[in-house]
């Protein structure tokens, strides 16, 4: 994902009598709390040293796109944090979610809907990836799917208050609204997320599927994987950041050949036009994945999370403006 880093995120998670979702996968999770913060220098935001808060995630800086977790590298008091996740008690029902040897796992686990969005299970997504952001004893995060899908996308056949989370059928601001609080609250989070995100594509990633699947870092393919821009098929344009995030993976040219003609294509494409990592055999997927993941979590954190937003930031500066925050970052590593 290359993130933005403009504006504070929401302050609460939607619950199921705001939003409409699930009460059961609402009454699972346990709400983070708001954080506080200050600024600090270089920039940089640091959480005020209140023990009554949990806060959700590190804060960006606007101008120097740097982590809030370089202050508390730089000798400065650090704000309170979640326990490890091994230690947190949250019950998920539309996703899996594993912490092991530093290597945090999400698991879409809608296989019988390939995976398809849901209220809950974008809810419990959001909050995985926050979870992950803010635990100390994580330092890499994969996410894949459950069954042959990765993710199918918006469920547009659902019926169901949980599983619709495309409103076609309402008004203009009702249907924005629908993405803001839904389907956008998981690259919110995404972007937001200093450690490597690896995307274990294991199946179908069609539509917002596929979406989903260009925010993380890398992504890795099992040769059983299909990918597809599929929104003009339905008469929709890319709704979660397609747009965006594919011109800046394989091109302007290839990207529009591939939103306008709405085409499945096979992980060897995917290879090709550089849209993925590598390609692997389908049952050694998880075990590549997790390898990769394992790698980065034995690194050095500090560098690598720093060398992710240098890397991103700088896509928006000049370089003179990237030689400028790479001595900023050089000053903390």
């Amino acid at each position: 994902m290359i993130p933005a880093a403009r504006s504070h995120p929401p302050r609460r998670m939607a619950t199921a009598s705001s939003k409409g979702y699930s009460a059961r996968g609402a009454r699972s999770i346990r709400m983070l709390a708001p954080y506080p913060f200050r600024r600090c220098f270089f920039h940089h935001v640091r959480r005020l040293d209140d023990s009554r808060r949990n806060p959700v995630h590190p804060v960006r800086d606007d101008d120097m796109g740097l982590p809030g977790v370089a202050c508390r590298l730089a000798a400065l008091p650090p704000g309170p944090r979640l326990r490890p996740a091994e230690e947190v008690a949250v019950d998920y029902e539309a996703i899996l979610y594993d912490v092991s040897e530093r290597v945090a796992t999400i698991t879409l686990n809608r296989p019988e809907r390939m995976n398809a969005f849901s209220g809950p299970l974008l809810e419990e997504w959001e909050h995985a990836l926050r979870r992950s952001a803010e635990d100390d004893g994580v330092r890499a995060v994969i996410v894949t799917g459950a069954g042959r899908a990765f993710s199918a996308g918006a469920d547009l056949q659902a019926t169901g208050a949980d599983d619709r989370v495309l409103m076609a059928d309402k008004n203009a601001g009702e249907r924005r609204n629908s993405l803001r609080y839904t389907v956008h609250r998981v690259p919110q989070a995404v972007q937001y997320l200093d450690k490597p995100y690896i995307a274990a594509v294991n199946g179908a990633a069609v539509g917002a599927g596929m979406d989903m699947a260009s925010m993380a870092d890398i992504r890795i393919a099992s040769d059983q994987a299909r990918f597809g821009m599929s929104y003009v098929n339905v008469g929709l344009v890319p709704g979660d950041g397609g747009a965006w995030l594919l011109p800046r993976l394989v091109g302007v040219q290839q990207a529009l050949e591939l939103i306008w003609s709405g085409e499945l294509f096979n992980a060897a494409k995917a290879l090709e036009i550089g849209y993925v990592t590598k390609v692997v055999p389908h049952d050694t997927l998880m075990d590549e994945a997790r390898a990769y993941a394992l790698r980065l979590a034995d690194g050095p954190p500090v560098a690598i999370q720093l060398a992710k937003r240098l890397v991103y930031r700088a896509l928006n500066q000049t370089f003179q403006e990237a030689l400028e925050t790479a001595q900023a970052a050089m000053t903390i590593v």
